[in-house]
């Protein structure tokens, strides 16, 4: 059953079904969002990979714990509890600049992504945390690749899809063609990566 954490509804994946027939839920307008994020600005003239050790990485509820803390997860998380989102808490995973990222990063990524989703009940929206230039062993265009993934999913194939991007990202026709918004901070250091990131988000609520 969805859990309570004080500011937003945490949905436990696999315990109870969101659907549209709770008319108390329709009436409401309390939607359930799954939110995850992979972040890499990848440098390919650096020989060496890089792993999932060198990753930063959240899972489930860990994700929560980003709240407060000014990142862009944060970001999204105050616009959650602004509008009293039902929150999936996916995977988040970042990492510094660096090498070419090896395939099973994206693999650990995707695999928990695809199982989250389809665990879950009715899932209204998607907010993700992205860089923008993550190039892996098999991607030229890693968050092109997710997106086309995500979209592939039959029960995610009309839902709305926004996320943040880094200023350095490359935005591909893949990332266009696959996602609903996706907005990229503008300053250097990232001072207002939160701000875009609620802008992000803000999307979403509209768009549901």
């Amino acid at each position: 059953m969805p859990q309570s954490k004080g500011r937003w509804t945490v949905s436990t994946c696999g315990e109870g079904v969101h659907t549209r027939l709770n008319s108390r839920r329709a009436k409401q307008m309390i939607h359930t969002v799954l939110i995850a994020g992979i972040a890499h600005e990848t440098n390919t003239f650096v020989r060496s990979q890089t792993g999932l050790d060198q990753f930063h990485l959240r899972e489930g509820n860990e994700v929560l714990d980003a709240a407060g803390d000014g990142s862009v997860i944060c970001g999204i998380l105050e616009v959650a509890h602004q509008y009293s989102w039902t929150v999936i808490p996916s995977i988040y995973l970042y990492a510094m600049p660096s090498g070419t990222v090896r395939r099973d990063v994206v693999e650990y990524f995707w695999n928990r992504f695809e199982r989250d989703a389809e665990e879950a009940g009715w899932i209204d929206g998607i907010c993700l945390a992205m860089h923008g230039a993550m190039v892996s062993e098999d991607f030229q265009d890693v968050e092109g690749e997710m997106l086309r993934r995500i979209r592939a999913l039959p029960k995610l194939a009309g839902v709305p899809i926004t996320g943040v991007l880094d200023l350095h990202g490359n935005f591909t026709p893949a990332m266009a063609a696959h996602s609903d918004a996706l907005i990229s901070y503008r300053e250097n250091p990232h001072t207002d990566a939160r701000a875009a990131a609620v802008r992000g988000a803000e999307a979403l609520q509209h768009l549901m």
